[in-house]
């Protein structure tokens, strides 16, 4: 990971079918991201042609990379993408988001500050229980300019290339749920804050779900649960980093 490039921001969007959304919320990105970037495109083996429209979008555009896998990896497919993302920054953008104008400026913004370790536009913070939790969304600004959280919700994140010292995403939060707070709590680890940015336009449809889950309920307790017995023995050191102003040495 020594060959990062500097300035870059690696954008990495896993798709299930739902084409339709998915173009949506590729064509927001391509419209509204500034900054330099390479848009890298996961398919987990759609049947909607999800996979031709992202080869079609990799042969038009030399910033775009098309991966595409035979079966669905759920969440923890955002790894493909970050195993050849060039960036020095990474970002996950759900492919039920819409991205607004401006969106990668502000959040790349808030990494100016060497003690943050992760933003986006969504969080929950923890109250010394992890059942005792408050979400915090970035807009409008006022409610959450700058604020700390313990997670960040994924639909919408940038966060440091750190793969090098954390590494991928966690299987065991197959198909998806809580693989983003396991990854933003091992940033924690390192010492960094992860704060709460406003973004002027996220439009998020919820509409993408967990394909092959026929008891939602169940399946969010279940990966609750192992979010809480992977992290439970770290709790205290969590929240004392939470509370810290810079990264740990």
């Amino acid at each position: 990971m020594s060959d990062l490039q500097p300035g870059l921001t690696s954008i990495v969007l896993i798709a299930y079918n739902g084409l339709h959304w998915t173009r949506r919320a590729v064509q927001a990105i391509l419209n509204h991201t500034g900054p330099p970037y390479e848009l890298l495109l996961v398919d987990n083996g759609s049947t909607d042609g999800t996979g031709d429209y992202f080869r079609e979008l990799a042969a038009q555009h030399s910033h775009v990379t098309a991966i595409l896998k035979e079966r669905n990896y759920g969440g923890y497919a955002r790894t493909f993408g970050m195993q050849v993302a060039r960036g020095e920054f990474l970002a996950w953008v759900d492919n039920d988001a819409e991205v607004g104008e401006g969106w990668l400026d502000r959040l790349l913004s808030t990494l100016e500050d060497p003690t943050v370790g992760a933003t986006g536009p969504e969080g929950v913070a923890f109250r010394e229980n992890w059942n005792h939790l408050f979400h915090t969304k970035g807009w409008p600004p006022e409610r959450a300019v700058g604020q700390n959280v313990d997670v960040l919700v994924g639909y919408c994140l940038v966060m440091r290339n750190l793969v090098r010292y954390i590494g991928f995403l966690d299987p065991a939060f197959y198909p998806a749920w809580n693989e983003e707070a396991d990854y933003c709590l091992r940033i924690k680890l390192l010492g960094y804050r992860l704060v709460v940015t406003p973004v002027p336009v996220v439009h998020h449809e919820h509409k993408t779900g967990f394909p092959g889950v026929t008891d939602v309920r169940t399946h969010i307790g279940r990966l609750n649960r192992v979010l809480i017995e992977k992290w439970d023995p770290f709790k205290r050191l969590v929240l004392e980093i939470y509370r810290r102003e810079g990264p740990g040495q």
